[in-house]
């Protein structure tokens, strides 16, 4: 599993490194955007000193580092996978925590990072800070900069507003291609997205700057020693800066672009399937098999790869399925076969259980005080007084030479006795607090939460059974030994098991379609209904003439009819 892990954290480093090139190519574009037809040569040399300006390389270093720490936070995020918010404190909780204040600061940095960056290379009369007083000598802060940079950062608030409670699975393609054409996919479609997304901050930056905007401005002239002429936007006249407001679409659409494009990048280079060995040979050591692979819970990352290698291989790989079909040498034991089986039917049971034991808790709900309810205490029986000529047995063993006699000293209670006298009268005015509106209304369990979890992590289920679906069907006629066949009932079992488990978690369940877009938990629960139905529809028409020669149980046979007569 070594060198899976560092698989792993090679393809986050190469993600950072393609996100450096990335801007790297749209710093260079914007460079020679100043196209002048008639002074060509003009117009190279001035693009190039841009480029080679010290100031301008100081600005780029600070926004790669700031995106690199960007791409590390949402692979943690992506990495740790959907968190559960069991109450609405909950989720009000994670907006005043540590980490939450980190991104939403590293947001504002790159948004101010970025206007810098694009103005220094584009801005023209937009570049400086100071200029000439128009009423006075001395120098003056330019406001028009000023504004420009307050878009930034307002720009960064809004891209983390809208990213804060957002998912962020892992989208793996359904072709596997090149990472080149991945990435060219991705960037008409976020470049259109970003110029849509730019028009409400837009709207809104000139409206917030009117309002507290001589906070930022009275900061500058402290900072650089400037004093300031007339506010912006204090007449109807400045809203008409059709320039200014263009420079500031250009660079709020440049943010968010690059936003998204650093969550594309990661997506692109986490979810390029890698191959994993059937079996190690012969010298080598911890290199990650597949069964070691599907049984990595504790990354779900690599879990996934291990799932989605193996439906890989059972649908378009013939040598690889013959590996697992294979017996080995010596001993002539169906080891590939046994321990990749072992590990699907592992997970699928792993996955029955979490589903039983959420059913259970909503179809069984706690004490009106959220708490479990507590355990009966077993009153124990007293000693019946016996003959002196009996043998007591249940005396055997102790001493009951000691004789003790009561103290009659009084108890002293000290300052540990009225701690817990004040924990536990605390704890008693808890529940009738709860029953208030507010207090429940911020408290209350939300009925499916863990529900909706269990189903947002079940990728490398349908993974999984359609994987297995597929190798047992394939084994019909590529299997010479039979090693499948002797565990189609366990396999066939176990898939139905799991379909009457997600059916009746379905209608216990709320999942409404409430909204236009889907959320992640209903597109899942879809896809694994699918996936099951896919799996036994498989297997049927595989084994269609040999289904009533398996030892299965009548309830399985009876269930499988309908889909060996096409009604489900």
């Amino acid at each position: 599993m070594e060198k899976v892990m560092d698989t792993l954290h090679k393809r986050s480093v190469t993600s950072v490194v393609n996100i450096i090139v990335f801007q790297s190519a749209l710093v260079l574009l914007f460079s020679f955007s100043n196209l002048d037809i008639f002074h060509p040569i003009t117009w190279i040399t001035n693009s190039l000193a841009k480029l080679a300006s010290f100031s301008l390389w100081i600005i780029f270093i600070i926004l790669c580092s700031l995106l690199a720490a960007l791409c590390g936070g949402l692979k943690n995020k992506i990495l740790s996978g959907p968190h559960l918010y069991t109450n609405r404190f909950d989720r009000l909780r994670r907006v005043f925590s540590l980490s939450t204040v980190f991104q939403a600061c590293l947001h504002i940095l790159i948004g101010i990072v970025v206007s810098c960056l694009y103005l220094a290379v584009i801005g023209r009369k937009y570049n400086s800070l100071h200029k000439e007083c128009t009423f006075s000598a001395g120098l003056c802060v330019a406001e028009e900069k000023v504004f420009l940079i307050y878009s930034g950062a307002w720009s960064g608030i809004y891209v983390f507003l809208k990213n804060f409670f957002k998912c962020h699975p892992l989208r793996f393609p359904v072709i596997q291609q090149l990472v080149f054409l991945r990435l060219k996919a991705e960037l008409i479609p976020s470049l259109k997205q970003a110029m849509k997304s730019s028009l409400l901050p837009c709207i809104l930056c000139p409206i917030l700057y009117f309002v507290n905007g001589n906070f930022a401005l009275n900061v500058m002239c402290d900072i650089f020693n400037l004093t300031s002429e007339d506010k912006l936007f204090s007449n109807l006249i400045d809203y008409l800066n059709f320039t200014l407001l263009f420079y500031m679409w250009l660079q709020t659409t440049v943010l968010i672009f690059s936003c998204e494009m650093v969550e594309h990048i990661l997506n692109i280079f986490l979810t390029d399937l890698p191959e994993f060995p059937i079996a190690c040979q012969f010298g080598e050591a911890n290199i990650g098999t597949l069964h070691e692979v599907l049984a990595a819970y504790k990354c779900p990352v690599i879990q996934n790869w291990g799932c989605l290698d193996l439906f890989s291989l059972a649908k378009n790989d013939p040598r690889r399925r013959k590996e697992i079909f294979a017996l080995s040498q010596p001993g002539g034991h169906p080891n590939n076969w046994n321990a990749i089986r072992k590990e699907c039917v592992q997970l699928m049971d792993n996955f029955v259980e979490q589903l039983n034991i959420v059913i259970s808790e909503m179809t069984n709900p706690q004490t009106e005080s959220g708490g479990i309810p507590s355990t009966p205490v077993i009153p124990v029986p007293r000693m019946r007084e016996m003959s002196p000529a009996m043998r007591n047995l249940c005396l055997i063993g102790q001493d009951t030479s000691l004789q003790y006699e009561p103290l009659n000293e009084e108890p002293f209670v000290g300052w540990h006795k009225i701690y817990e006298h004040v924990v536990l009268f605390a704890k008693s005015l808890i529940p009738p607090l709860l029953k208030t509106t507010r207090l429940n209304h911020m408290f209350d369990k939300f009925p499916d939460a863990q529900l909706k979890l269990v189903f947002s992590n079940s990728l490398p289920v349908i993974n999984a059974v359609q994987g297995l679906s597929f190798l047992v069907a394939a084994s019909l006629t590529e299997d010479e030994y039979g090693v499948v066949q002797k565990d189609l009932n366990t396999i066939i079992i176990a898939i139905q098991q799991l379909k009457l488990t997600v059916d009746r978690a379905q209608k216990i369940g709320n999942f409404k379609r409430t909204q236009k877009n889907e959320q992640n938990d209903m597109q899942m629960k879809a896809a694994l209904k699918a996936s099951l139905k896919r799996s036994l529809y498989k297997i049927c028409v595989t084994y269609r003439d040999h289904i009533q020669e398996l030892d299965l149980p009548f309830s399985v046979l009876n269930s499988l009819q309908v889909y060996l007569s096409f009604k489900e």
